[in-house]
């Protein structure tokens, strides 16, 4: 199973927020790495998540953070998207998801919940459609 990044830049600032990680144990928490996917996909999950999030220990206080902020409605859904992916406290649907107004924060979103389950590989081959764009300027066509 290959986790889908936007673009090299995302790879990039995902696999910078896991080597911040300094207990290597919590690497193993799903949870985290998928709030890390989506940090590192969205500049305004970063800014919002950073506050509230422990690199140290990967704890992450979104009640606290929901309590702090009034969200608009597409960085609300990642947010709480975000909050569920962690420790499933917080309710999300798929129908939630499918309301995402961009497609990059749809992408983003799945992707987030495709880390969750699957997590990431220590070695991996990198195929062709890695990145967003890849699948989409293949020619399917017969």
């Amino acid at each position: 199973m290959y986790i889908k990044f936007h673009d090299e830049d995302h790879e990039i600032k995902y696999q910078n927020l896991r080597a911040g990680v300094q207990n290597a144990e919590v690497l193993h928490h799903k949870g985290c790495l998928a709030v890390l996917y989506l940090m590192a996909g969205d500049s305004r999950l970063y800014k919002l998540f950073k506050p509230y999030f422990n690199f140290d220990s990967c704890q992450f206080d979104y009640r606290r953070m929901f309590a702090d902020y009034e969200l608009t409605e597409d960085l609300q859904k990642l947010a709480e998207l975000g909050a569920h992916l962690f420790d499933g406290q917080v309710e999300m649907t798929p129908m939630a998801l499918d309301g995402l107004e961009q497609d990059r924060d749809w992408f983003l979103a799945w992707n987030a919940v495709m880390m969750r389950k699957f997590g990431t590989v220590s070695v991996y081959e990198i195929p062709s459609n890695k990145f967003f764009g890849g699948f989409i300027q293949e020619d399917f066509s017969v």
